[in-house]
């Protein structure tokens, strides 16, 4: 691995804290922000996130606090909506335009963490990427964007912005070898720039000895992690999980822990308001919803570990479950959901993993039993995985090295200034 020296580095992830916590992203920063250190000492890392106290706090790096990017729409579209509105928008993203071009001023290189929303369903997640990169590259400045999946949709403005950066990037890691190369060529993106490698936290490393409240993780357990739709089926979503629930703790003598893995401080979008719903069709006692407000990233990683098995319609929450090579079946309700979820489970084909519908006609228990009661090892599913990580690494490595040789305030700075 090369040496970089006095390299200073900006990363930007969806860090949110308390107002808005996802786990898979704030799983995804986590694993970066300690590659980083682990394999570049002398690089020197800023932060930007909605949540700066918590993203000091939480991954021990100096961050700037930034205001909601907003969507793109509420600028492009502003004869559509009321003009307070429209200032408010206009402000805010100005705010953001300071925010981040100071930060970039002092650094030599953007990071962009992994994510999953360069997609059409997350405007103000693409309309913030794009302000950061474009800064970036006006600066003169090198763009590293780590493990994305592009799409699947991509309407005509995010098209129009994604195109407006990603070529320049120096860059560009997919974790979904699908459909997201096809969609690069289609934004122009340089396939010299592309880099096809397995979802950032699949090298996140798990605490020693997590702890469930109220719940003893030593002895035999299933772990559910899931959301509801955004339409009026919520009833049908809930009823295929509590036949999951009932049928593990009932033929496989399970309990079931729930782990949400998106917290809001209201219930729109909040998994634990689905698993309540869950929660009212299971039969047995040997249910547990557990409201991980305490647990970390690293702390999910670690109970997956210890599980026996895992249904998931979360991306991460099948991540976790590959990567600890356990039982896995991947449950999706969506093209949006189906894409993420082969892309993932594309990465280990000797995995004990199944991708299945919400709307499976059979219903999860005969996938539940024939993915518990196969006797084949899987002992190797993630072993080819480190060959990706190497050589992603090396590809950072030696933009980090070409950073250092060209920056002129490389010289003067002091690595240590931030530490």
């Amino acid at each position: 691995m090369p040496d970089p020296r006095k390299v200073r580095a900006c990363i930007i992830g969806d860090v949110c804290g308390g107002r808005y916590y996802h786990l898979g992203d704030e799983a995804m920063f986590t694993a970066n922000v300690d590659a980083f250190r682990q394999k570049f000492p002398n690089v020197t890392m800023t932060a930007l996130s909605e949540n700066a106290e918590f993203c000091e706090r939480v991954h021990g790096i100096p961050c700037l606090e930034i205001p909601h990017p907003g969507s793109p729409l509420s600028l492009t579209c502003h004869h559509l909506i009321k003009p307070r509105s429209f200032f408010r928008s206009w402000t805010r993203q100005r705010t953001l335009q300071r925010v981040v071009r100071r930060a970039l001023r002092d650094c030599d290189v953007l990071i962009i963490s992994g994510a999953g929303n360069l997609a059409s369903q997350f405007k103000h997640q693409v309309n913030y990427k794009t302000i950061a990169a474009r800064i970036a590259i006006s600066l003169g400045k090198r763009v590293i964007v780590l493990g994305q999946t592009l799409g699947p949709e991509i309407d005509a403005l995010t098209g129009r912005l994604l195109r407006g950066w990603l070529p320049d990037v120096d860059l560009l890691c997919l974790r979904d070898r699908i459909s997201s190369p096809a969609i690069a060529a289609y934004l122009d993106v340089d396939e010299t720039k592309i880099l096809l490698c397995p979802d950032d936290a699949f090298s996140l490393r798990p605490s020693h000895e997590p702890e469930l409240r109220d719940f003893d993780i030593r002895g035999g357990f299933a772990i559910l992690s899931c959301y509801g739709p955004k339409g009026d089926e919520f009833g049908l979503h809930a009823k295929f999980y509590a036949a999951a629930v009932n049928h593990l703790t009932a033929k496989h003598n399970m309990k079931v822990v729930f782990l949400p893995h998106v917290r809001r401080s209201t219930e729109r979008n909040d998994d634990r308001v689905f698993a309540d719903l869950i929660g009212s069709q299971v039969i047995r006692r040997e249910w547990f919803h557990v409201d991980n407000s305490e647990l970390s990233d690293r702390d999910v990683a670690a109970i997956t570990r210890r599980a026996k098995f895992v249904l998931s319609s979360r991306y991460h929450g099948v991540v976790f479950a590959l990567a600890a090579q356990k039982p896995c079946l991947a449950v999706y309700q969506d093209e949006y959901s189906r894409t993420k979820l082969a892309g993932a489970l594309d990465w280990t084909p000797n995995a004990q993993a199944r991708l299945r519908s919400v709307k499976w006609p059979s219903g999860p228990e005969r996938c539940i039993d024939a993915l518990l009661l196969r006797t084949t090892s899987a002992s190797d599913s993630i072993s080819h995985l480190e060959g990706y990580e190497k050589h992603k690494w090396h590809r950072i490595g030696s933009i980090i090295e070409r950073t250092s040789a060209e920056s002129p305030m490389s010289k003067s700075f002091d690595t240590q200034s931030y530490v």
